[in-house]
Formats: C-alpha cells, structure tokens, sequence
C-alpha cells in the first residue's frame, strides 16, 4: 500500500504508528469502558514484532498453505524474541508473548482492526496498490467478505464488524471509479 501521494509506500513505522492511533481510537469510541485504549495502543505497538525476525508476510492473496507457512514463522519468531530478549528484557518478550496469544479482548480487537487497516490505506492512496498488482473489480469483491470474516473476530465486535462493512463498500466504489 501507498501513503495519500499514491508513491510513498507505506513504511512499517507508518503502519504501527497509525494503527496504535487508530485501534485506540476506536477503542474508546465504540467500545468505552470495557476495552482499555492504552491496552489497545500497547498491542498495537507491539503487534507485529514477531516480524523482526519472521519477516513481513504480503497477505493480499495468500493460500491457506502460506496463511500455516506464515503462521510457523511466526511461531519460531516469538521464541526468538524470548530467547534473545527474556532475561534482559522480559517486558517487551512478554509483551510479545501477550499479544500474540490473543488471551485478552485488547489484543483480539487490535488484530481485527490490523486487518481492516488496509482498506483505508487503499482508499487514501485511491486504490494505487491494489491496481499495481492488477487486482481487478471481481476478485476485490470476492476478498473482502472473507477479509470481513477475519475481521469480526468471530461476533466479537459487532460495532467494528459493522465499520469494516461500511468501508468494503467505499473501497469497492473507489476502486472501479479508478481503474
């Protein structure tokens, strides 16, 4: 994905940065009171530091073969992060370790929202990604339902399920206004 000029990729520092801003956001604004969005912000700080060392991993059309590839990475990764950094920094492998077992309703939320990041970066940067790697209408269509599926977090954030759907149609619009 493009930041807003349609040329500047999207560094991981602007991806971790705008999503701690916006996951906590969201926190406070549909879920007050029973999720923390200092808790949120601190996940979404952390969230993808199992990709120091398993790399980053393009999800636009993996298979269910990559999704268990990635997941394995991951896994090892995590380890890697307790091994190298457990005893002279057991907060941040810990903090590692809590995000990535999902145990808390914060970090579920975080990795839903993670995952609907994309649609809005793609509608700032009017679709500029999407159309470099030739996605075309149909398979756009075809992705964001089950893009939605992970989303959701199974039921367990209506209102967020209900933005995620709100902003599907906006990209879809956008993206066969720009083709």
């Amino acid at each position: 994905v493009y930041l807003k000029d349609q040329k500047t990729p999207e560094s991981d520092a602007d991806h971790t940065v705008m999503l701690a801003w916006v996951a906590g956001a969201l926190a406070a604004l549909l879920y007050p009171g029973d999720l923390d969005p200092c808790l949120v912000t601190a996940h979404a700080v952390w969230h993808d530091a199992v990709e120091v060392f398993a790399g980053d991993t393009p999800t636009l059309r993996i298979t269910d073969a990559g999704r268990a590839a990635k997941a394995d990475r991951e896994a090892a990764a995590e380890r890697e992060w307790d091994r190298r950094f457990g005893r002279s920094l057991p907060w941040a492998a810990e903090r590692v370790a809590d995000y990535e077992a999902q145990g808390s309703r914060e970090a579920r939320f975080v990795k839903a929202v993670d995952k609907m990041m994309p649609r809005l970066v793609h509608m700032f940067d009017r679709c500029a990604g999407l159309h470099e790697v030739g996605m075309t209408a149909t398979e756009l269509a075809r992705s964001l339902p089950v893009t939605t599926a992970r989303i959701t977090g199974h039921g367990e954030f209506p209102e967020l399920e209900a933005v995620a759907v709100v902003l599907a149609g906006r990209l879809a619009a956008i993206h066969a206004a720009t083709l």
